[in-house]
């Protein structure tokens, strides 16, 4: 039973490594760009209004420094939408590092 109980510890602690390397070195790196398209009768318009949502940007973390903002805005700006909404997790609770990112 010791021994069960030791496997179940040391798998549960290689987990959580798995999990913290993926949320501290991977996952802030990826920047994710889905297409979805929504069709509806009342827009007659020939050409289609493309909006951008952009979210969790999280300014001021340890992971997020001007060169990756930069690289975002680059990133939305060649989609060349109609429309930009900005949503949630703007800024980190870093507050003293977020005047250095933003220079």
């Amino acid at each position: 039973m010791y021994k069960v109980i030791l496997k179940l510890i040391l798998l549960g602690g290689f987990v959580a490594i798995l999990c913290l390397v993926y949320g501290f070195f991977i996952e802030p790196k990826l920047t994710k760009i889905r297409y979805h398209s929504i069709a509806s009768p009342n827009y007659t318009y020939s050409q289609p209004f493309k909006i951008a949502v952009v979210a969790d940007f999280h300014i001021g973390g340890m992971h997020v420094d001007g060169a990756r903002i930069e690289d975002i805005v680059r990133r939305v700006n060649e989609l060349k939408p109609d429309m930009i909404l900005i949503a949630g997790n703007h800024m980190s609770e870093h507050m003293d590092d977020i005047a250095y990112v933003l220079r």
